[in-house]
């Protein structure tokens, strides 16, 4: 199971998002620029982070499917998330992504 965490920094203007692994005992940075990833609103940044979310979570989904997993987890988790932090469980991440695949093929 992996564990996703967002913080923002005001004062930083930064925002960082960590992965914890806890199969492998693991903590990283979400890959991607840092500076591109946002949430809480719908837009690029949101539309980054989902990317970058889906990736990490299930890097060996087709270009379809990629695409349309990170439309799903911007839409339904990605632009509700409050501005200061948060966190999701990789659970949460496919269930929106399996559950959306399957209504859409």
């Amino acid at each position: 199971m992996k564990i996703y965490r967002g913080r923002r920094s005001v004062l930083l203007n930064h925002v960082t998002v960590v992965v914890i692994d806890q199969d492998t005992g693991r903590t990283y940075q979400l890959p991607g620029n840092q500076h591109e990833l946002e949430w809480g609103y719908y837009g690029a940044g949101p539309a980054r982070l989902a990317e970058a979310l889906v990736r990490d979570l299930n890097p060996s989904l087709d270009q379809e499917d990629h695409m349309m997993a990170a439309f799903l987890v911007k839409q339904d988790l990605v632009s509700t998330m409050p501005s200061e932090s948060w966190q999701l469980i990789s659970s949460e991440i496919a269930k929106v992504i399996s559950e959306g695949l399957e209504a859409y093929k």
